[in-house]
């Protein structure tokens, strides 16, 4: 037996350790290696379901580029317009909030803020509203951007620039209340 068979057991053991931890169990995981990982903030297990560049050209994506606040201009040459496509669960035993703040950082320390996007006009806009109760999910299972085929996430929107492939990996984080990272996620691009 070689040496990479003999590691696969281990890692498919922690790799379900990281899952359990940040469901519910008492550790608290504040890091996912890459999209698709729980990070925790509070009660709230947080879960990037998928992040990538929209291009208005292709018939879904003019649906994520509605709702944007009046006068925002369109990207720059060298700039594209980037979607995170956030899920939020409770696993704790009392309802809590829904964090609402969040940024990208790339590795060059260049901060990317997501536009506030109307929920009126936009369905897919990450827009949590009052308290989260346990074992609910965010957004509802009932709605469009919960029930997305792909997504299953309410959508944050950046414009970023095109350096950014350049200075990946891309790190996408969740705020606490006064404005601190309370965890991060690395992104795919």
């Amino acid at each position: 037996m070689n040496f990479t068979r003999k590691l696969i057991p281990v890692f498919a053991a922690l790799s379900l350790a990281a899952t359990v931890s940040a469901c519910g169990s008492e550790e608290k995981v504040t890091f996912g290696i890459n999209e698709g990982a729980y990070v925790d903030v509070g009660e709230i297990a947080y879960q990037v379901q998928i992040s990538r560049v929209l291009n208005p050209k292709l018939p879904e994506d003019p649906s994520y580029l509605v709702g944007l606040p009046a006068g925002t201009p369109d990207p720059a040459p060298r700039e594209k317009w980037f979607a995170v496509f956030l899920r939020a669960q409770n696993y704790g035993s009392k309802p809590a909030p829904v964090e609402t703040k969040f940024r990208i950082i790339d590795t060059e320390g260049t901060e990317y803020k997501p536009f506030d996007l109307d929920p009126q006009i936009n369905t897919f806009a990450w827009n949590p509203t009052g308290l989260l109760n346990p074992d609910f999910v965010y957004p509802d299972v009932s709605s469009v951007a919960g029930t997305g085929p792909v997504r299953q996430g309410g959508e944050l929107l950046f414009k970023v620039k095109d350096s950014v492939y350049q200075n990946r990996p891309l790190v996408f984080e969740i705020l606490d209340a006064s404005g601190k990272p309370a965890a991060s996620v690395d992104l795919d691009l």
